[in-house]
């Protein structure tokens, strides 16, 4: 079986979507003949050090359409791919018009994020969810009945702390440290302010600290941050610098992480306690067994919604967790089994090897398949 995977690359290109691709391409590469096809304004950081990458085809401009046509026809007739699977809508777009890609069976992924606004969203004949919010979603709507839904949940490799020579950055030690990963200025602000929120109501009884890290998309933004921290004399240290390229190699510093899908993953698969943010909650809330199913269903985002049960007791347990070091092992056991559970690599080829001999089974007309996407297209292509 020969898989293509295509992506299409801009801005930084290391977000959680590259990462879920670099992870399973090398699993499915296993035993599967596998390539990467990135397209897009630039290339991909994380993909290019994959063993699978191809080639980056440059699509800027709606003019040169023509000449990006040739150069994607010239990888599929070396590659011959039995499946094109998809990771994003914007890929999808702007080879669907393309004629060898129907000589192939098509699978869009949808790697998290919030259901789509309308019910007249992309259609494939194959669709693969990483969350159960979206796969419902697509269940419950009639233009979705002749597609083949599944889900798989995003899985990522267990990681490992990097040796104590490498750790550039020296742990606080007598303090109980939080560490935040992710983008920015321009995304998850309500994670990083209920952050804050809990930061400003633990110093003055426990000796706590809080890392964030991770790249700067909006300066701004982020400035207000730094000086919301500063206002409100909270413990925090920002790291920007290129360390961020590998952002999860500075999970030593984590005695506890405040995580959203992917980052949240990674650190439960170091056995670190985790929390993540709810609409409903002013500070993040702790990742119990009682609660997990209904915050892992929305992938562990900010459109995760917590139960009056945890609410109530979340600062106590938050509170427990840095005083009562029984307390910490019994949540450090029960992480690590929720990640060998529900996130870890150990079944995901032939999870994939499944989904894939199924969805070569399923296929719609090149004609119908262009007519239901064709605003997308048009969209994608002329933007």
């Amino acid at each position: 079986m020969n898989i293509l995977y295509v992506i299409f690359s801009r801005g930084h290109a290391s977000g959680g979507h590259y990462h879920s691709l670099d992870q399973i391409s090398r699993e499915t590469g296993k035993k599967m003949n596998v390539g990467i096809l990135s397209v897009g304004s630039n290339e991909s950081p994380i993909l290019n050090s994959n063993p699978h990458f191809q080639k980056h085809i440059t699509f800027k401009k709606r003019l040169a359409y023509l000449s990006f046509c040739k150069e994607v026809n010239a990888i599929l007739k070396s590659l011959q791919p039995t499946i094109i699977n998809f990771f994003d809508t914007e890929s999808y777009n702007v080879l669907l018009p393309i004629h060898l890609v129907h000589k192939s069976t098509l699978i869009l992924t949808k790697c998290g994020g919030p259901n789509p606004q309308r019910t007249t969203w992309q259609i494939a004949p194959n669709m693969l969810f990483f969350s159960g919010e979206n796969s419902g979603w697509a269940k419950n709507n009639s233009r979705y009945k002749d597609v083949h839904l599944h889900v798989i949940a995003n899985r990522v490799s267990k990681l490992s702390f990097i040796d104590t020579s490498e750790q550039t950055e020296k742990k606080d030690k007598g303090v109980f440290n939080f560490v935040r990963i992710s983008r920015l200025g321009g995304a998850y602000e309500k994670t990083l302010g209920d952050t804050f929120n809990l930061i400003e109501q633990l110093k003055d009884k426990h000796p706590v600290k809080l890392y964030v890290i991770g790249k700067i998309q909006q300066r701004e933004r982020f400035e207000s941050f730094v000086s919301d921290a500063k206002t409100r004399n909270l413990p925090v240290s920002f790291i920007t610098d290129e360390r961020t390229n590998k952002a999860s190699n500075m999970l030593y510093l984590a005695d506890c992480v405040i995580g959203t899908g992917r980052s949240l993953m990674e650190a439960m698969s170091l056995g670190i306690p985790t929390l993540t943010p709810t609409k409903n909650a002013t500070v993040p809330i702790l990742v119990t067994n009682q609660n997990f199913e209904g915050l892992f269903n929305t992938n562990f985002s900010e459109r995760n919604v917590a139960d009056d049960a945890s609410i109530n007791s979340n600062f106590e347990k938050i509170e427990k967790l840095i005083s009562q070091d029984t307390y910490y092992q019994e949540v450090q056991e029960f992480t690590k089994t929720l990640f060998e559970k529900h996130f870890g690599t150990d079944h995901i080829l032939e999870k994939y090897q499944a989904f894939y001999e199924n969805a070569q089974k399923h296929h719609l007309p090149m004609k119908k398949l262009i007519r239901m996407n064709f605003p997308y297209i048009v969209k994608t292509i002329l933007s």
